[in-house]
């Protein structure tokens, strides 16, 4: 099954977020996009 997400952007100093608006509560990060995205997946898939 596909959830939509919301990423906030990162930097050099701050790490790229990612919230998976149906589940309440749960928000992920990592270093780079594509870092924060496999986070959410793993823990989606959990």
């Amino acid at each position: 099954m596909r959830y939509p997400i919301a990423i906030e952007p990162g930097d050099d100093g701050r790490a790229f977020g990612v919230v998976v608006p149906y589940f309440t509560g749960y928000f992920s990060a990592g270093d780079t996009m594509d870092e924060a995205i496999d986070h959410t997946r793993e823990a989606v898939e959990l």
